[in-house]
């Protein structure tokens, strides 16, 4: 994965949305199935890393991993988690470029 050094540009959250669930599709064999994926889609566990994986690549980041859901994995939890995780690396960037006079 290519290291960015320039400011992290934010994706929107739809565009985001559109990947996880493509993502899902690819990962578990539901490509005829695209139209049928909505974000309460559940997500079986031995899915997350190979979809985590193939965001990290499309995202220009890597993604850390996080605890098991409290109501298991869906669509929208893994939207939720890299959108948050986009806005935490967006802050600290924009921290990091403020310099002090």
């Amino acid at each position: 994965m290519q290291e960015n050094n320039g400011p992290i540009e934010t994706m929107p959250e739809g565009r985001i949305r559109a990947l996880v669930m493509d993502a899902y599709c690819q990962v578990a064999g539901e490509e005829g199935y695209r139209h049928q994926i909505t974000l309460e889609t559940e997500v079986e566990k031995i899915h997350i890393p190979d979809i985590m994986r193939k965001m990290s690549e499309r995202m220009g980041f890597e993604i850390p991993p996080r605890k098991v859901p409290r109501y298991g994995w869906r669509i929208s939890t893994i939207v939720g988690h890299i959108t948050g995780y986009q806005k935490v690396l967006r802050d600290k960037d924009k921290n990091s470029q403020i310099t002090p006079s």
